[in-house]
């Protein structure tokens, strides 16, 4: 190979290492704008993700403060809901009391009613036994007063006289 020729081949390298040195310059230039683009997307994203973060944290305190009610309710609701099962079985044992004592009325009423109707019996018994007992003594004296006058008997002549003495 000539001289000239070598010459040529070194011109051809450089140019071709200049070329390649160009054409790596524009790809480090647009990869340092890719990479400023990237950075700005990322602190975009960042920025993005930090105020979502926010938001997300925000909400889920919030969810937590709800849930936190909905507990606090729900524990009410079932001490109110146990405060009424006992007021409730409370209330059936009144029932139960008050339907006994109604059937316990009720047998009283039976009985007084049984007591009244044998009152009234007793009543009306001792008022014909009284009846019966006023005509009796009003037959007596009647007898009395038109019977003849005979001496009065002494306990001892009636004594001999049930005994058959004389």
């Amino acid at each position: 190979m000539s001289l000239s020729r070598s010459w040529d081949l070194v011109e051809e390298l450089q140019v071709a290492t200049l070329a390649g040195w160009v054409e790596l310059d524009e790809m480090h230039s647009a990869l340092a704008k890719e990479e400023v683009h990237l950075q700005e997307g990322s602190q975009q994203q960042e920025s993005v993700v930090r105020a979502t973060k926010v938001v997300y944290d925000r909400n889920v305190a919030e969810v937590e403060r709800e849930r936190s009610a909905l507990d606090m309710g729900c524990a009410e609701a079932v001490a109110a809901r146990e405060e009424a099962m006992t007021a409730l079985r409370e209330l059936e044992g009144q029932q139960e009391a008050l339907t006994i004592l109604k059937m316990q009325a009720e047998e009283h009423k039976l009985e007084l009613a049984r007591r009244e109707v044998a009152a009234t019996e007793l009543v009306e018994a001792a008022t014909q036994h009284e009846g019966i007992l006023r005509s009796s003594e009003a037959r007596e004296r009647s007898k009395q007063l038109w019977a003849p006058a005979s001496p009065p008997v002494s306990g001892q002549t009636l004594s001999a006289l049930g005994s058959g003495q004389r």
